[in-house]
């Protein structure tokens, strides 16, 4: 037995291996060439850093070789060795037990067996499987190929020059010598044919020349490595190892909590969680595995349920691997140490874009914190180069971003270095993307989701910790992205904690409208009434022109009218001809829907004109041009209502307002309609489908559209599809606000006039269900409409009588959603 007397691992390791094989310190120093001080000197401590050449001398004398030899090796170095190297067993693992990975297995057997390459790297993330897929591959060699197979665990070796005294050992040419390691190792392998394999080199990527030259020398070697980032030589083939797809990931989740829990199947529900458990995991084999490890003691939906701590959930691998195959963080914390220090830091950063990064965000922050931005290229391409960092084309540039559970950590990098500082250097630079989109008028331009998701972390630290950020200039820009991307409730929330007063509130309010929450946003517009000064005439003007737009939404004429006059008289006192037009634009909107329009005619015109004349932008020009339109069309008096409606279709579609876009294109559309032009009617009504594109929580917009839509298909004899998507629309329209109920008592009383003649009891139960529609939202019915059911009446008259032609509409008026949608259904029976 031997003292544990040495005064650290290094030592400890000599005394004890010395002693197993019997020899004294004088025969064991006079074989190294060392004095018997110096050896004393190593066991007990008093020599904290060996030479190379001290160590492969003692390795060879003591004859180690192996799992031992690496450990030795590592100890001397002051690094613990990794315990069990997972291809030390490689040759008794058990076949067939590779899951999804048969064509790479395939792919990489014949790189490596087929001898066309000789440097062969099998590159992917920590926990992806590259390991194991290797140790397949020698299972397979060891059974069909005549080669000499040596395998080095490198895991726990940091110094490039050690590696190649460690493969001199591998191969038997180590031990003393004064030839260079790489003669010796070309020396001992000539023209064997000879198979070496390196795990885990991302530490020694440096040997990359020695490497080279092996194979060089080395007429028959084949150099296979596995490696988070490869040696990047001539002729070297890389094997990229992916994540394993969602069925795949998904059998390899069910065997692994099988194999810990026999009692459980999966299936049913089961089924469903675990195929979101392994796409949440993002298909990470040492993920999936540690995840179904957990199937002990919880139950799929308990695991799901946790995995928004994954470096929490996802540890407690077998103890005899390596500490970065028991856990995922010890997975992605050996992939950082890779790294260097100014990377880590960079590496932090992403936390504060979670949508991903462009590599001039990064540089940005860089400045914002007072480093120097060349920094970050080498960063980007080292984190990516180590698999930490996904990267992706967008819009013409590359974006970077985590695995989710990478992204875990880079918070907690975040939080304990630069935390605050880079966070707001972050949310500005996103602030400032949205602003300069804002002022790009490039058409059909938007931010992308990624972007998106940028600035709400942004506009959530600006809001929470940094205020100062929000400016009027950035408020503008902000409202605009809610309100072009229909993402209403983010924009409501955000506006009414920004802290910005009377503005601010007004802001809110107009997304819980577009949301058709009337009730938010009449209570938003008073509590901006009661922030403002009595001074504050622009102030004064926003609050009550947004009051009258909530007066209008309730069709509460008198209520918007009041409001609106109040709006006039702020913005003739403030003298401000902008906000003048847009009262009389929404004045104007009042009069038509009260039936007024010849007041509705001139206050619309007036709109415009001031609009112009102040240099308003092109949505506000588009809204005043679309309601010109409109009027026009309600009064039957077309004029150039039609290209009123395509100017405002290509003014919203200038700035990115595909929602506008495509309402006045459909506006255009009823407009050709009534000229009786059907083929340019079909045109306008498919370019308002064209570019409607995603409305977020916009329904309102998708619902008129589709609405009009079934009048023009209806007009042009694609009548059974009309009935269909009629069916499919109602009863959404007949439920939402009374503006999208109001558009479907206009369509149904032009259905019924088209109907009319074929089937007349349709027409009037559609007249009866529009009358009561129009009635319920307090709207007169519009000439253009009134001339409808006018026509549609005296047909049904003549066809079923008064009292049958009363009873059919009654039984409209009187009708459900459903029960409407099914009876228009028979408009099909027109065809």
């Amino acid at each position: 037995m031997v003292d544990s007397v040495a005064g650290d691992a290094f030592g400890e390791l000599l005394l004890r291996h010395r002693a197993a094989v019997g020899l004294s310190q004088a025969v064991v120093a006079r074989r190294s060439g060392l004095s018997e001080r110096a050896l004393r000197d190593l066991e007990r401590g008093a020599t904290k850093s060996p030479r190379r050449h001290t160590v492969a001398a003692l390795a060879e004398i003591l004859g180690l070789n192996g799992v031992e030899l690496v450990a030795f090796a590592a100890a001397a170095q002051g690094r613990a060795a990794a315990p069990s190297p997972p291809l030390a067993g490689a040759g008794k693992a058990a076949r067939g037990d590779l899951i999804g990975r048969e064509r790479h297995l395939a792919t990489l057997v014949d790189l490596v067996l087929g001898e066309r390459h000789r440097i062969v790297t099998v590159v992917g993330a920590a926990g992806v499987g590259k390991t194991r897929l290797v140790a397949e591959m020698i299972s397979t060699a060891r059974v069909g190929a005549p080669l000499s197979i040596y395998t080095l665990e490198a895991a726990a070796v940091t110094d490039p020059a050690q590696l190649g005294e460690l493969i001199a050992q591998v191969v038997g040419a180590g031990g003393r010598s004064r030839l260079a390691v790489q003669d010796r190792i070309a020396a001992e392998l000539r023209d064997r044919r000879a198979l070496l394999v390196l795990d885990c080199v991302e530490r020694t990527v440096a040997a990359a020349p020695l490497v080279s030259s092996l194979v060089r020398r080395c007429a028959r070697l084949t150099v296979l490595a596995t490696s988070q980032r490869p040696w990047r030589v001539s002729g070297e083939r890389e094997l990229r190892l992916p994540p394993l797809a969602a069925p795949a990931a998904a059998e390899l989740f069910a065997r692994r909590a099988a194999a810990v829990n026999p009692a459980w199947t999966v299936g049913g529900v089961d089924h469903e969680a675990v195929v979101d458990i392994c796409r949440r995991l993002e298909g990470l084999p040492l993920a999936i595995e540690l995840a179904a490890a957990r199937m002990r003691v919880l139950s799929v939906r308990e695991l799901a349920s946790r995995l928004d701590r994954r470096l929490q959930i996802l540890a407690g691998g077998p103890v005899d691997l390596p500490e970065r195959h028991r856990s995922l963080r010890g997975a992605i914390e050996s992939s950082l140490e890779l790294v260097t220090p100014t990377t880590r830091t960079v590496f932090g950063w992403f936390a504060a874009f979670p949508g991903g990064v462009r590599l001039t965000d990064l540089e940005s922050v860089a400045t914002a914190v007072d480093l120097d931005a060349d920094c970050c290229l080498p960063a980007v391409e080292e984190l990516v180069q180590t698999n930490l960092v996904n990267v992706a084309e967008d819009a013409g540039s590359f974006r970077y971003t985590l695995p989710d559970a990478v992204r875990e950590l880079a918070v907690e990098e975040l939080a304990a270095a630069w935390g605050g500082e880079v966070r707001r250097a972050a949310a500005a630079r996103c602030i400032a993307n949205v602003v300069a989109w804002c002022d790009d008028p490039a058409p059909g331009r938007v931010l992308s989701g990624a972007d998106a998701d940028n600035l709400r972390a942004a506009v959530e630290f600006a809001v929470r910790d940094h205020p100062a950020l929000l400016t009027p200039e950035v408020m503008d820009a902000l409202y605009r992205h809610y309100d072009l991307t229909g993402r209403y409730s983010e924009g409501q929330t955000a506006f009414s904690r920004a802290g910005m007063g009377g503005p601010g509130l007004v802001r809110a309010g107009r997304l819980a409208l577009l949301r058709c929450d009337t009730e938010a946003a009449e209570r938003f517009g008073e509590q901006a009434l009661a922030h403002l000064a009595p001074d504050d005439h622009i102030g004064l003007a926003e609050a009550r022109l947004f009051l009258g737009w909530v007066g209008l939404e309730r069709r509460d004429w008198r209520q918007a009218r009041a409001h609106l006059r109040a709006a006039l008289v702020q913005a003739r006192r403030a003298r401000d001809l902008a906000m003048l037009a847009r009262v009389l634009n929404n004045l104007g909107v009042c009069s038509a829907f009260d039936g007024r329009l010849r007041d509705a005619e001139r206050q619309t015109a007036a709109a415009l004109i001031a609009k112009r004349r102040s240099g308003a932008g092109p949505i506000e020009l588009a809204r005043t041009l679309n309601n010109l339109a409109e009027n026009a069309r309600d009064a039957g008096s077309f004029g150039n209502a039609a290209q009123r409606a395509e100017e405002a279709t290509t003014l919203f579609a200038s700035a990115g307002h595909q929602r506008g876009a495509a309402t006045a294109a459909s506006t255009g559309a009823l407009i050709w309609l009534a000229h009786g032009d059907t083929a340019a009617a079909s045109a306008a009504i498919d370019r308002a489908v064209d570019v409607l594109g995603d409305t977020g929580e916009d329904l309102r917009t998708m619902a008129v559209v589709d609405l009009r839509r079934t009048l023009v298909w209806h007009a042009i004899g694609r009548v059974r599809e009309a009935a269909e998507l009629l069916r499919r629309t109602l009863p959404h329209a007949m439920r939402h606000d009374r503006r999208t109920q109001e558009e479907a008592a206009l369509m149904l009383a032009q259905h019924a006039a088209l109907v009319a003649t074929r089937v007349p009891t349709l027409a009037a139960t559609m007249i009866g269900a529009a009358r009561e529609l129009l009635l319920s939202v307090n709207r007169d019915t519009p000439p253009a409409e009134q001339r409808a059911i006018d026509e549609a009446t005296r047909i049904g008259v003549a066809a079923l009588g008064e009292d049958g032609f009363a009873q059919a509409a009654a039984a409209g008026a009187g009708a459900g959603p459903e029960t409407l949608a099914a009876l228009c259904g028979r408009l099909a029976e027109a065809s």
